[in-house]
């Protein structure tokens, strides 16, 4: 569980600040509704990569619960 630990809470960080980024960047040019759409748009696509990394991982290799 350690060895996923770390890059896990990387992966969310850069996640977040990437949303933020996307937000504030697109809230200046177009609106906030704008903005908040691109933010949980880029909050989607980092999701969806988190679960397609997870699944290319062999079995054996993932943390059990």
């Amino acid at each position: 569980m350690a060895d996923y630990g770390v890059p896990s809470i990387l992966f969310v960080l850069f996640a977040l600040f990437s949303s933020a980024g996307a937000y504030l960047i697109t809230s200046q040019v177009r609106s906030r509704a704008a903005g908040i759409m691109a933010a949980l748009l880029t909050l989607f696509f980092f999701a969806a990569l988190f679960l397609a990394l997870l699944a290319l991982l062999p079995r054996g290799t993932l943390p059990s619960s």
